[in-house]
């Protein structure tokens, strides 16, 4: 008979456990506490037979689908930060663009009186774009 002996704390469960039924998640469990708990060698061969016999394929499953739920996360991160900057190079877009109207808006306002009329409508258009685009107003 193998002596029995006991080790620091039990291992940190697999991320795949939980998605084992709830038998092999057990047998699982056993495996992972056992050395803390004491079970002798012979025993923990038992469990990691058994464990290998009725749970191989569930346990394959379990593992593939962790596999992809983190490709989903990496996903759904990257699309984040797709938009995230996006969103970034949309702003940049606009600063630049109010910017631009700013410039020309006080370029024709020094010039104003040397505007014709229609050159002054323009200047009236642009101030009213650039209030509802720039400035929300």
């Amino acid at each position: 008979m193998a002596p029995a002996y006991r080790t620091g704390d039990p291992p940190k469960a697999e991320e795949h456990l939980q998605y084992l039924g709830s038998g092999c998640a057990s047998i699982s469990e056993a495996i992972r506490t056992g050395p803390s708990r004491g079970l002798r060698g012979d025993v923990l061969r038992d469990l990691h037979e058994e464990y290998r016999l009725k749970c191989s394929l569930d346990d394959q499953e379990a593992r593939n689908r962790v596999q992809r739920v983190r490709g989903e996360q990496r996903q759904s991160q990257l699309a984040q930060r797709e938009r995230t900057q996006a969103e970034q190079q949309q702003a940049h877009a606009l600063k630049e663009r109010c910017n631009a109207m700013q410039d020309t808006i006080a370029l024709r306002r020094k010039r104003e009186t040397g505007l014709n009329p229609k050159e002054v409508d323009a200047l009236r258009g642009l101030e009213v774009t650039f209030n509802q685009v720039c400035l929300g107003r």
